[in-house]
This record gives structure tokens, sequence and C-alpha cells, in this order.
């Protein structure tokens, strides 16, 4: 499932508060068993000249609304991944 979260642009913050909304809907999935990311490659897409014309309406945004970020959700997969060896020795030091 796919969740595009919007503010009202004449919000106080509406950045912030709408990246705490999708921050704690990320979390909320994980206490509940699921699988969650945030996709921020539609918020570009959406404030695109086409996008805002085309897009926005097509999803039902208001148009006084900004879009912050989408959030994917669903079951993760049942089987185990191992997680990819650490690389060593990959970060410089400059003196």
């Amino acid at each position: 499932m796919a969740i595009l979260v919007s503010v009202e642009n004449t919000s106080h913050a509406p950045m912030i508060d709408g990246a705490l909304a999708l921050g704690n809907m990320l979390l909320a999935a994980e206490s509940l068993g699921l699988g969650s990311c945030w996709i921020q490659a539609p918020s570009l897409l959406y404030t695109s000249t086409a996008g805002e014309k085309v897009l926005i309406k097509e999803s039902f945004i208001p148009e006084n609304h900004i879009l912050i970020g989408t959030g994917l959700f669903g079951h993760k997969a049942s089987e185990s991944i191992s997680p990819t060896p650490r690389r060593k020795d990959i970060v410089s030091t400059l003196e």
C-alpha cells in the first residue's frame, strides 16, 4: 500500500508536520510487524510542472496542499535475508 502524505501549505511548519506524521506511520508499521519504506521520488515528480497539473488532481490531493513524502507498507518477506557484510577500510581520513 502506498500512502501519500500531504500538508496544507498554510500550516505553521508543513514540512516538519508531514515528516513527523510519515515517520510515525513507519514506526507504527514496524510495531505491527509490517515492512515500510519512505519513498521521496514521488514528491519530486509532483512538484514538477506536469505533476502539479495532472498528478495532484488524479491523487485527490487538495490544491492548497504540498506533498511531503510517500510511505510504502506491506508484509515483510517470509524468508530471512542475511545482512551484507560490512566493508572495511572504506573511510579515508585527511589530516
